[in-house]
This record gives structure tokens, C-alpha cells and sequence, in this order.
């Protein structure tokens, strides 16, 4: 550490420097770490605007930050059978939006991501309401994202939910599920 650090702390903050040369070991792997990590968290930022950029209907700021040749896939026993696929911008960008219309009132919770090189992992769960039947759906995804030059290449989405099932079945007037 340089002295100047720790004078800062002693002059500035009032802090011995003793005290404050610990401090600064102690904190230099996490800043070294941050430093080292700047790809992954560059890639998580990538996400949460592209999420929130799709949310508003900015799809032109969305699809900027995908490769070309992007691939979008969807599999489980709802997902893979209600969502469309695409390969190609144009083709993920259709599928994106037609995905996203079948719902309103959406409200996702991230429970965990996970952000290691060019790949970032998203596990979540979301409530909303199906469009063509206005009945209420709950479902847990995972979301496999695969960066390449900075930019989205292949999304694999896995998704299952009884709810989901449930919701997008025309409506039954006997059926008081959710």
C-alpha cells in the first residue's frame, strides 16, 4: 500500500495508520477481485438493461446488445411447448415479443444469478397474468445466457409451472385456481 493511502485515512478520516494499512490489506482482494471481474459484472449490467429495455418496449436498445446470429431456446414441459424459439436476430426479436405479449401485470423475483466468464445464469420466479385468459400464473425459470464479444449470442431458458399450465387453459367457470 502506498503511504499516501494511509495518511489519507489519518488526515482525512482521522484514522491511525496502523489501522488503516489493515483496512487496505484487508479489503485488496475485493478490489482486486471487482478489478479481475469487470467482464462478468459488465454482463450482468448487459442483462438487467436488456430486461428492463424490453419491459418499456426499447426492443431497437435490446436487440442491440445481441450477436446476429443470436439464438433463443425454450425448454420444459410448459416453456418448450408455449414460447417460440429463434435463431437470428430478426427471428429472436419476433419470438421475444410474441413471448412477452402473452402476459401482463408481470412481476419477476430474481432469486439468484450467477456470472462466470462469458456465461451468466439466471434463476428466478415470476407472477403475472395470462392476456388470453386473465387468470393468474406463478412459474420458476432458469435463464442460461452465453456472451460473445460483449453481446447476448444464445439464451436457454428452462421453465416449468403448474400455474402457468393452468392459466393459459381457457377458463372453466368451476375452477377457482389460481
Amino acid at each position: 500500500m502506498a503511504k499516501s493511502d494511509t495518511n489519507y485515512f489519518k488526515e482525512t478520516l482521522k484514522v491511525e495508520p496502523q489501522i488503516a494499512q489493515e483496512f487496505l490489506e484487508a479489503v485488496k482482494p475485493i478490489i482486486t477481485a471487482t478489478n479481475e471481474s469487470e467482464k462478468e459484472y459488465w454482463h450482468v449490467s448487459c442483462l438487467q438493461h436488456t430486461y428492463r429495455a424490453i419491459i418499456e418496449g426499447n426492443y431497437d436498445w435490446a436487440f442491440s446488445h445481441m450477436t446476429d446470429d443470436v439464438e433463443l431456446e425454450f425448454s420444459g414441459s410448459v416453456a418448450g411447448a408455449v414460447f417460440k424459439s429463434g435463431k437470428g436476430k430478426e427471428s429472436v426479436m419476433e419470438a421475444a415479443i410474441y413471448n412477452y405479449s402473452l402476459f401482463h401485470e408481470q412481476s419477476p423475483e430474481l432469486l439468484s444469478i450467477v456470472s462466470k466468464g462469458d456465461t451468466v445464469v439466471v434463476i428466478a420466479k415470476e407472477v403475472g397474468v395470462v392476456r388470453a385468459t386473465n387468470r393468474a400464473y406463478e412459474c420458476h425459470f432458469v435463464q442460461h445466457f452465453t456472451f460473445r464479444d460483449g453481446k447476448i449470442a444464445k439464451i436457454f431458458s428452462f421453465g416449468d409451472g403448474e400455474s402457468l399450465l393452468k392459466a393459459l387453459q381457457p377458463n372453466d367457470e368451476n375452477d377457482d385456481s389460481i
